[in-house]
């Protein structure tokens, strides 16, 4: 007797505490999603009333309601529940989100994705899984890649990230007796997660690349990108690229490290 009725106090507790805590926060953004028949509704608030516009999408605070029961207390989803960065909905077309990209990761689960605050540089990737028949929510997935496109495929969702830039290089330099100005740029590539979780796939990387008409195959691409089939990695991922707007000529160099560029290096390939 005394155990149920501490379980039921504590449960009760729980509730009253949520309820308090979506009181006080004010709302910044929210998506619906459809799992078969039903659907869910996911909030995003903050306890900060005013923002900068830059911030505005953004919060601490993550809650779902079952959308078809009139009389569904919030809950807090599993993604930061201990409150350590902000988030907003990854946006995009979706047929199982209202606003947020929302993929289906095998039979019975949805991926709904979130992009977590990483000013100055681009938001990284975050995913809140749940199981579509319970349309209760299950794993959170934080993850370091910094993401700004996705793609639907079978069994998930391809994603394009980039190795992170360690400061902005920039100068002038010559290329075959050519004047260029050159510097480092993004190097992307795609990945993919499915039921097998997180993987790089390089024949993606290679047909979505805007690089790619510099090549004249795929095996020339992933040569060139320093590509470990063993590792499942591309070595050589600090791109440097060099125009001349009067000519109209641009050149692109991809290497492992960052160089001190002389235009003589033999990696160079024009365009």
């Amino acid at each position: 007797m005394y155990i149920i009725f501490f379980l039921v106090s504590s449960v009760f507790a729980s509730g009253w505490e949520t309820r308090s805590l979506k009181e006080s926060t004010y709302s910044r953004d929210n998506t619906f999603c459809q799992m078969g028949n039903k659907r869910i509704q996911i909030e995003i608030r903050s306890a900060a009333s005013q923002t900068e516009s830059v911030e505005k999408k953004y919060g601490d605070t993550l809650f779902y309601y079952r959308d078809d029961d009139q009389k569904s207390e919030p809950k807090l989803l599993p993604l930061n529940q201990e409150k350590l960065n902000t988030y907003r909905f990854f946006e995009g077309k979706s047929t199982l989100c209202s606003k947020s990209q929302g993929y289906a990761v095998g039979p019975d689960k949805l991926a709904v994705l979130f992009l977590k605050e990483n000013r100055p540089f681009k938001d990284k990737l975050a995913l809140q899984l749940f199981n579509t028949k319970s349309q209760e929510p299950e794993n959170a997935v934080d993850t370091e890649y910094m993401v700004d496109k996705t793609l639907i495929t079978t069994d998930g969702f391809l994603f394009r990230t980039q190795a992170d830039r360690l400061g902005l290089e920039s100068g002038k330099t010559k290329i075959q007796d050519i004047d260029y100005t050159f510097q480092d740029r993004d190097f992307s590539f795609w990945m993919k997660y499915s039921t097998a979780g997180f993987a790089v796939m390089p024949s993606e990387s290679f047909q979505q690349s805007q690089w790619k008409d510099y090549f004249q195959s795929e095996a020339e691409f992933l040569e060139f990108t320093g590509w470990n089939e063993k590792e499942k990695m591309f070595k050589n991922f600090i791109l440097y690229v060099a125009v001349n707007y009067k000519l109209k000529k641009e050149c692109i160099l991809l290497v492992p490290e960052k160089i001190k560029i002389s235009g003589l290096e033999a990696g160079w390939r024009c365009h």
